[in-house]
């Protein structure tokens, strides 16, 4: 693909992104005329002020690069949930929109989104597992295009067949071992309030909540994270954010596997809470990936910083015991 770099600008970034992993968007402006170099020319003039991204492709026959691989970009957004959120961030990414506007060609734009991450992944030595729908990294229902059609699946498919994937060194591909699917089973709900809703996504209604912090059987996954309760009444979100997988061998332990003691952070940045869950108030970040001591535990992977400044999550997702 022809990559357009006249629009690059610093425009709505900030300095400082070391990309490891490659998130793919669709933009959702379905207004006649909202293409890619539209949506190239508003991030070079300043007119975004809440997001921004690295590249945007559309339908045709040129792909705009909007930012500087060296600067990140406001794309990953609010977490509704996602099992990589965190590990991967706006500071270690980059962020590619598929723009979707009226009377477009779904399969040129697609196959164009294809073929530039295809080159992006041999220019920045990144692997196909490291190539994430949006919604895998924060929950979000986007790429929303390419996941209402199913075609997520084949977009992986078609990307794996690039040189990049047998190139790239084993420890690249260890480094994405969070992106394990979860399977039907036993799961612990962490968190006060789980939402059950009528279908596999955070786009379906409420229809029920669970409180009880108990342990459900799901039947089914579907969407990546989504579980079906076996009482058959709705689906909730297993994401390590709200729930802990059990093993059946070991269902008759109810401790909790983390206790207090030297956590080490892995990750660039770590939400720092008000109290023991997701839902709670963020009061700062950890920048450091230092070594911090917690000294309580609670629903399951919730440890309150000996500091008093409030609680993390040490999940092996974002921390190493010590």
């Amino acid at each position: 693909m022809k990559v357009n770099k006249s629009y690059i600008s610093n425009n709505n970034t900030y300095a400082g992104n070391s990309p490891r992993f490659l998130i793919i968007h669709n933009t959702d402006n379905f207004n006649a005329g909202a293409n890619a170099l539209a949506h190239a020319k508003a991030q070079y003039n300043g007119n975004f002020k809440s997001m921004s991204a690295h590249y945007y492709v559309d339908d045709g026959d040129a792909v705009y690069q909007s930012a500087p691989h060296s600067r990140g970009c406001w794309h990953v957004g609010v977490n509704y949930g996602g099992r990589l959120f965190g590990a991967v961030n706006n500071k270690n990414s980059i962020g590619v929109e598929m723009c979707v506007q009226r009377r477009y060609n779904f399969n040129k734009a697609f196959n164009n989104t294809v073929e530039l991450v295809k080159q992006l992944m041999i220019e920045l030595d990144i692997p196909a597992d490291r190539v994430l729908q949006h919604y895998d990294v924060c929950s979000k229902n986007c790429p929303s295009q390419i996941r209402a059609i199913g075609k997520w699946d084949e977009f992986k498919a078609r990307i794996s067949n690039s040189s990049t994937s047998s190139t790239c060194s084993t420890s690249s591909r260890v480094s994405v071992k969070t992106e394990v699917p979860y399977t039907p089973g036993l799961y612990k709900v962490k968190v006060d309030t789980l939402n059950i809703r009528s279908g596999p996504s955070i786009s379906s209604r409420v229809i029920g909540t669970i409180t009880d912090k108990g342990t459900y059987t799901i039947t089914e996954i579907k969407n990546d994270s989504w579980g079906r309760l076996k009482s058959g009444k709705g689906w909730i979100n297993c994401s390590t954010a709200y729930c802990e997988k059990r093993k059946l061998r070991d269902s008759s332990k109810t401790k909790d596997a983390y206790t207090p003691g030297l956590y080490k952070v892995k990750v660039d940045t770590l939400n720092i809470r008000s109290g023991p869950s997701i839902s709670n108030r963020v009061v700062g970040t950890i920048t450091d990936m230092g070594t911090y001591t917690l000294t309580e535990i609670q629903n399951g992977s919730w440890g309150q910083l000996k500091s008093g400044k409030g609680w993390i999550n040490c999940s092996t997702s974002y921390c190493e015991k010590r």
